[in-house]
């Protein structure tokens, strides 16, 4: 026998399918400063809906904060191919790869094809889009030695201008007055 919901099992394999292809394939994000990007929001999505959005990552990376009492990881999952890295914060070693862990920052890099819903777009736009349309940032702080980094803490965004090209090289997008990884 049947039951009520068998007839439904192809048309949502199906639906998935279409969802995980869309992040996939396309490479195009629209990033919403102090949200996320496309159905990722910052400080609500677990790292085990990301996997099911756009599968397993292909690269990682973790830092360690040692501090009196606890140790504190930043796990950095890297979707090379995508232009996407997923930031979570886990206590206690061996902490790497918890499932529900939170996303609390996205940076969206080369190959990505993404823009703010403001209209600023990574690998097109330089600083004085990003002045005309945000307005002057809280601060700016030279990183490494050809990316000067603008934060706007208080919207949740910041960007990384290369210095040489004079255009967009990175976008990170975290919580509204949070602060940015790359600080």
């Amino acid at each position: 026998m049947k039951n009520k919901f068998s007839n439904y099992k192809m048309p949502i394999a199906l639906l998935i399918m279409v969802i995980v292809q869309s992040f996939t394939v396309d490479n195009s994000y629209t990033i919403t400063p102090g949200v996320g990007i496309n159905k990722i929001t910052v400080g609500q999505t677990r790292l085990d809906e990301v996997f099911l959005l756009i599968g397993k990552n292909d690269k990682f990376t973790q830092g360690v904060i040692d501090g009196d009492s606890d140790v504190f990881f930043i796990n950095r999952y890297i979707y090379t191919s995508l232009g996407l890295t997923f930031i979570t914060f886990t206590e206690g070693y061996g902490s790497e790869n918890i499932p529900n862990s939170i996303i609390y920052h996205i940076i969206v890099e080369s190959p990505a094809n993404a823009k703010t819903i403001e209209n600023v777009s990574l690998g097109i736009d330089g600083k004085e889009k990003i002045f005309s349309v945000l307005g002057k940032p809280d601060s700016d702080r030279d990183i490494y030695s050809n990316v000067t980094y603008f934060h706007y803490r208080k919207k949740g965004i910041s960007f990384g201008v290369d210095d040489k090209t004079k255009k967009i090289k990175s976008i990170e997008v975290y919580e509204k007055n949070g602060s940015p990884e790359m600080d």
